[in-house]
């Protein structure tokens, strides 16, 4: 969540066979190590398989609590932005799409609270500027 990365990997179906597989190729592709899994209830995620899988990978794996909407926003955020929008219409994804994030709240002239946003930056620049790249890794990515 803190670099807002994304990778799409399509899978056949929500068996755990297709959605490891999946895991095993997104976290092959980054460009830094995954410490922690933050899905949401759904079985192709929350099943024995995908548990021992980050166990035996030491990822944090999290998710949502049933019936709280607000745990897994991130989740649907993306699913929502990247997934449902974008994915029919070959758009450039993830390092090229410019997206803001939530620095702090202020009070407007009617004492509502407001999100005080950064601005806009690409998942790219907040890898790149967070320092958790290795200088070869850095260079290999497009920019």
């Amino acid at each position: 969540m803190f670099t807002g990365w994304t990778e799409n990997v399509a899978v056949q179906n929500g068996a755990h066979v297709w959605v490891l597989a999946a895991m095993d190729e997104v976290v092959a592709g980054l460009p830094f190590p995954l410490v922690g899994l933050d899905t949401d209830n759904g079985g192709e995620f929350i099943n024995y398989a995908m548990i021992e899988w980050a166990g035996k990978k030491d990822i944090y794996f999290t998710r949502a609590r049933p019936y709280k909407s607000n745990d897994n926003a991130h989740v649907e955020q993306k699913n929502g932005d990247v997934v449902r929008r974008h994915a029919f219409h070959y758009r450039y994804l993830n390092l090229f799409t410019a997206t803001t994030k939530t620095i702090g709240w202020r009070s407007n002239k009617h004492g509502k609270k407001t999100r005080i946003y950064d601005k806009p930056r690409t998942p790219y620049h907040r890898v790149i500027d967070s320092g958790i790249l290795t200088e070869a890794k850095a260079t290999e990515l497009p920019n």
